[in-house]
């Protein structure tokens, strides 16, 4: 990746240890997703959708142990999913070089995007200073660790293993809006950042535009379509404080859906004819009318479901 000269990009890395962050001020951000074969971070899909809600780009991590690499694999595919990046956090018993690779191997056959894994010297040099070559080739950029004041040429640029750091973790306490936090260093604008988290550019943020919400009325999942693609939503996420929702003429308070059900008084509508699972609701940022019409054609009403379960417009 060629960087943009003289921009740096710093952002906080954070896990339910920060629960109730405001991270308005972030450039992006990082959050801990899962641990092992088991563990979900209960605070992950709160950081995740105010990473959405301000537009910045965001990256999970999962905390490699010495469970079964399958497991862990599935454990952190079932959170993160195909469209967000992750990063592999080596700093315990069972994160080798070789079972990382494994590890990688493994999660990329579920369909997963992970580009980043974070080794910090000291545990490279606990694992006997081994080469990272096979890190580089299977196309994984290093983070490093190194609790210092931060330069363009500091210590935590340093190369080791046979690979140069492509983000530095320069500090372990900075303080964001009120909390300690690891903070992070990228010699690179914020798009290039995203691409290195995800392989694209970062959401724009939300303006005001028209999104529409699709329930599967089997599984009670809501699908958010931005116009292009619609994304699962986290069942506790439906709406945020930022939209009021209409249905049917029929306006009320800003809610959010219990277990991913909808708000249960708008009526059920079907998105195409003939299929009676799915309904939709549409949602409009705060002060959208007077600006567009209510019967704006800009977005579909019509979706579909692709093969790996997420829907786009038909």
């Amino acid at each position: 990746m060629v960087h943009t000269a003289g921009v740096t990009t710093f952002y906080p890395d954070v896990s339910h240890y920060q629960q109730g962050l405001n991270l308005a001020g972030a450039s992006a951000c990082m959050a801990k997703a899962t641990e092992g074969a088991t563990f979900k971070d209960p605070a992950y899909q709160s950081f995740k959708a105010q990473a959405s809600n301000l537009g910045i780009p965001f990256s999970a991590y999962h905390w490699v142990n010495s469970n079964d690499l399958g497991a862990q694999a599935a454990n952190a595919f079932a959170s993160v999913g195909p469209h967000v990046g992750l990063m592999w956090d080596a700093e315990a018993s069972g994160a080798t070089v070789s079972r990382l690779v494994e590890l990688t191997n493994r999660y990329r056959t579920l369909g997963g995007v992970v580009n980043l894994v974070y080794l910090p010297h000291w545990f490279w040099q606990n694992l006997g200073s081994p080469s990272l070559q096979p890190l580089v080739d299977a196309k994984l950029s290093l983070v490093s660790s190194n609790y210092t004041r931060y330069s363009d040429t500091g210590p935590g640029w340093a190369p080791y293993g046979g690979m140069t750091p492509a983000i530095w973790q320069y500090a372990d306490n900075q303080i964001l809006n009120g909390k300690p936090v690891d903070y992070n260093a990228f010699k690179g604008s914020v798009d290039q950042l995203a691409t290195l988290f995800n392989g694209t550019a970062p959401v724009p943020p939300k303006g005001d535009s028209m999104v529409i919400f699709c329930m599967d009325e089997t599984t009670k999942k809501i699908y958010r379509c931005d116009g292009q693609v619609c994304t699962l939503v986290p069942d506790d996420e439906l709406l945020n404080q930022t939209y009021t929702y209409a249905g049917l003429g029929t306006w009320g308070p800003v809610g959010t859906a219990a277990n991913a059900a909808g708000p249960a008084h708008l009526p059920a509508v079907p998105v195409r004819p003939g299929d009676p699972r799915l309904t939709h609701l549409t949602i409009y940022s705060m002060g959208f009318f007077g600006s567009v019409p209510q019967s704006s054609g800009t977005f579909p009403t019509s979706l579909t479901f692709t093969s790996s379960g997420t829907i786009k417009p038909a």
